[in-house]
């Protein structure tokens, strides 16, 4: 409930508690069975195969984190959801490397170049100090605490950012 209620007071215009209701139902409910433009998926696994049933007719997908673990069958996305969903998808993975292209080669990867990800948290910073983004912290702890902390976000327990203090 309470990660609920600050999703509202952030704007969200539906919150809802995907450990107690098929959020893709949820979604197709609230929208007249449309869905939505566009899924933020940072969990993946099975909160993926959800994501897919909630995009709308020409939507997009995009996923940027595999919390929710990756399964065998995670390995090579089936196109058969992609082409019969009729919309887009999109992964997004925010890791900097001096040289990019042996990764490319050998993986078929796209990692940016480390110059990106110095301009990057750059301006991330310029948008704090301009209080453009706020970020939300949830609790502030010791770097000895970093174990118990660890356990509560595993337990799903947090909410917002937890800073570490050293």
């Amino acid at each position: 409930p309470e990660k609920l209620r600050l999703c509202r007071e952030l704007g969200a215009e539906l919150a809802i508690d995907s450990r107690s209701e098929d959020f893709a139902e949820a979604v197709l409910d609230a929208t007249g069975g449309r869905g939505v433009d566009v899924v933020c998926d940072l969990v993946g696994g099975k909160t993926t195969e959800r994501s897919f049933r909630a995009i709308a007719l020409g939507g997009r997908c995009i996923l940027a984190g595999f919390s929710g673990g990756i399964e065998a069958e995670d390995a090579g996305i089936v196109p058969r959801p992609l082409v019969f969903g009729n919309f887009s998808l999109a992964g997004v993975i925010l890791a900097y490397v001096d040289d990019p292209a042996p990764l490319k080669r050998a993986t078929g990867w796209n990692f940016f170049p480390r110059s990106t990800g110095l301009r990057v948290h750059a301006q991330l910073g310029e948008l704090l100090a301009a209080g453009k983004i706020r970020p939300v912290v949830g609790r502030t702890a010791a770097y000895s605490d970093l174990p118990a902390e660890l356990e509560r976000m595993e337990a799903r327990q947090t909410l917002g950012r937890t800073i570490l203090r050293w």
